[in-house]
């Protein structure tokens, strides 16, 4: 995502926008099942998403990181990957955000 970001932004004045790409690419919420638990994908996004717009999710019970694309890896795999959310050099907040509080807000169940 990052990559393709930054190409978009680099060829954005083509379309003569009333704000910078960049501004409304920050209007955007990712749902991260898209990255399977993947640490790599993960650490990627967060080149270039800010961790405030991205919103927990899986594609459990569907192919979650598996060698096996038959199998996916079951609900431990989605453990992994709570996990190694909470092991991001990111401030407290912002994890928890991620992992159910920014959803929440966005589907009106936060108070």
């Amino acid at each position: 995502m990052a990559g393709y970001k930054e190409r978009i932004a680099r060829s954005s004045y083509r379309f003569k926008l009333p704000k910078s790409f960049e501004q409304y690419f920050d209007l955007l919420y990712f749902d991260m099942a898209g990255f399977e638990g993947s640490p790599i994908a993960l650490r990627c996004a967060l080149e270039g998403i800010r961790p405030e717009r991205m919103v927990f999710a899986t594609d459990y019970p569907q192919n979650f990181n598996s060698s096996d694309p038959k199998q996916g890896r079951s609900v431990d795999g989605v453990r992994e990957y709570i996990d190694e959310i909470r092991s991001l050099p990111l401030d407290a907040k912002i994890k928890e955000d991620v992992l159910g509080r920014t959803a929440a807000k966005l589907l009106k169940l936060a108070s």
